[in-house]
């Protein structure tokens, strides 16, 4: 189905916050990653896995080129990254759309010059008080990192047909 699966997140200080969960995913699969110009790669049923390694805002780029360097189509991938308007513990795939405030997403979209390209939402909920750039990039809770491991990270495994 897919050819490539991309995990969106931030490096650094901030890999362990909410607005990481595309990568901390492919982190769960228990891969061995490989060091590229681009960022990070691993193999999984012969889909190639892939985590940029610049900061999500400016990601584009990058994902550009590594779609290139991959040899596959929009068409032919997906990215995977947080959602503050699905709850917790939701997952769902989206068929191209906006980047409804997400700024990875829309700095793919402009580099891209296109929003076809698939993509698998995680929530991460929304916050009840503050800002919402403070919320996704604070970390998880130890009780929202045992729903991610428990339910859905292997909704999204299965999502993506993938084993679980």
């Amino acid at each position: 189905m897919y050819k490539c699966i991309i995990g969106l997140g931030n490096p650094g200080a901030f890999s362990k916050t909410r607005h990481n969960v595309g990568k901390q995913f492919l982190d769960s699969l228990g891969t061995t990653w490989k060091n590229i110009k681009e960022g990070e790669i691993s193999m999984l049923e012969g889909i190639t896995l892939y985590k940029p390694n610049s900061f999500m805002n400016i990601c584009g780029p990058q994902i550009k080129l590594a779609i290139n360097r991959f040899g596959v189509t929009l068409e032919e991938i997906i990215v995977l990254h947080d959602d503050v308007e699905l709850i917790l513990g939701k997952a769902k795939i989206k068929k191209e759309g906006s980047a409804k405030g997400h700024n990875g997403v829309r700095s793919m979209i402009q580099t891209i010059g296109n929003s076809k390209f698939n993509r698998l939402l995680i929530g991460i909920g929304r916050p009840t008080s503050g800002e919402i750039s403070n919320y996704v990039l604070s970390p998880f809770t130890r009780a929202e990192q045992e729903i991610l491991y428990e339910k859905v990270y292997p909704e999204c495994s299965k999502l993506l047909g993938l084993p679980i």
